[in-house]
């Protein structure tokens, strides 16, 4: 069975984009500004301007 990881969406994209996805020059490197355009691109999108709440 799989597991479900219950992250929220800025957690989400910040692991997809640390896994790779966020590395825009294909140079095998993620820099912080590649990470943070990503996810700040992924985010906006699917939150649909909604705010999303960090629970601790």
């Amino acid at each position: 069975m799989a597991q479900q990881h219950h992250h929220g969406l800025f957690t989400y994209y910040l692991l997809k984009g640390l896994r790779g996805e966020a590395d825009t020059n294909r140079n095998g490197t993620v820099t912080l500004e590649e990470l943070a355009g990503y996810t700040q691109l992924g985010f906006e999108g699917p939150s649909l301007g909604n705010v999303q709440l960090a629970r601790v």
